[in-house]
């Protein structure tokens, strides 16, 4: 393993990449190695804590050979780990978007490379949009990123799961800021199904209670 990691170190450009996990895996300390390795296993936080960590500290780095190195190599394990363990998208997509620069373009790119790995998984992309949503401030929207992240909530409106509608509404929540106008008027647009279901809902009960009232009423009994 130690002239695995040692090769990965001196292959042009993936050096910087590589350089934290020769501290453990070159180390000459291995009981200390051991006791950090324990450590983060049954502390699974500060294990995500120390990835976002490692993240950071690579961009500051090199952030061209981090982002294409974790893009091509991790990234698709981190989305199995996500398929497999839904419940962890949130913490794996804190992971993810650590080692991502904190630009639209970057964002986007890491973005598409997810969706292509959950190749027909919609309803699992959105539940990571809705995490990931909120990751942002408002200077880092532009109008392409804004337009994704409205789209799929729309998408996700129209899903049967309450679930996944509940996530799209999430994401408009968290982008309204961004542009009001298109999410006041989907929003005006709910509101306007729901009042109409309700009413139709209503109009149907009160029709059958008229049937059956008049049903039971006896013209004979007037006379």
């Amino acid at each position: 393993m130690r002239d695995y990691i040692t090769t990965l170190m001196n292959s042009r450009g993936s050096s910087n990449f590589f350089r934290p996990l020769s501290l453990i895996f070159t180390s000459e300390e291995w009981p200390s190695t051991v006791f950090l390795l324990v450590f983060l296993l049954i502390n699974p936080l500060a294990l995500v804590e120390l990835l976002k960590e490692i993240g950071r500290r690579l961009l500051e780095t090199d952030s061209t050979t981090t982002e294409i190195m974790f893009e091509s190599l991790v990234l698709p394990i981190m989305v199995d780990v996500i398929k497999e363990y839904y419940n962890k998208r949130e913490q794996v997509s804190q992971i993810i978007f650590s080692y991502c620069l904190v630009s639209s373009s970057s964002r986007q790119r890491f973005l598409k490379k997810i969706k292509e790995h959950l190749s027909q998984n919609l309803k699992l992309f959105i539940a990571i949009l809705s995490v990931v949503v909120s990751f942002y401030s408002e200077e880092d929207f532009t109008e392409d990123l804004f337009n994704l992240y409205f789209y799929y909530a729309i998408v996700a409106l129209d899903f049967p799961s309450p679930v996944t509608r509940a996530q799209g509404l999430k994401i408009l929540n968290e982008i309204v800021y961004i542009n009001y106008i298109p999410v006041i008027q989907i929003i005006g647009k709910i509101l306007i199904e729901v009042f109409l279901d309700i009413f139709k809902r209503k109009i149907g009960e009160f029709s059958k209670r008229s049937m059956v009232g008049s049903q039971g009423f006896d013209l004979d009994s007037l006379q």
